[in-house]
């Protein structure tokens, strides 16, 4: 109801999914405040919601999604398990059950295949 009641404040020029997300972190952050649970932990929680809501956050999330989609399937995981989500190279190659050498070397060709798409990488090693 919130998207169709807002409807008249989407610009046609600017991403459908940047709009839609801010109404979504303003619904979610209206239901935390209506829940009347003022603790700590919800305004950590907000601040937190409110950080992964913005416009460019969404915009990073889209571009990281668009290179790494154009990467094997391998790559592509290896990457967002070691650069995304935090993971060390020794605990991916552990899921993937690959050696943590080959899951270096894979991370270190996806980096420098982003790197090309991109325009910046050094190909004369």
């Amino acid at each position: 109801m919130a998207v169709h009641s807002r409807r008249i404040t989407y610009d046609r020029e600017r991403p459908f999914t940047a709009w839609f997300f801010k109404i979504a972190k303003y619904k979610l952050i209206d239901h935390f405040r209506a829940s009347d649970r003022k603790n700590g932990v919800e305004v950590a929680l907000l601040d937190e919601i409110a950080a992964e809501f913005r416009e460019e956050a969404l915009f990073a999330h889209l571009d990281v999604d668009r290179l790494l989609d154009q990467l094997p399937a391998k790559q592509q995981e290896l990457l967002r398990q070691v650069k995304i989500a935090g993971k060390t190279t020794a605990e991916a190659a552990a899921d993937t059950g690959q050696s943590e050498v080959m899951v270096r070397v894979s991370i270190h060709r996806g980096m420098r295949a982003i790197g090309r798409k991109l325009g910046f990488a050094n190909d004369e090693d």
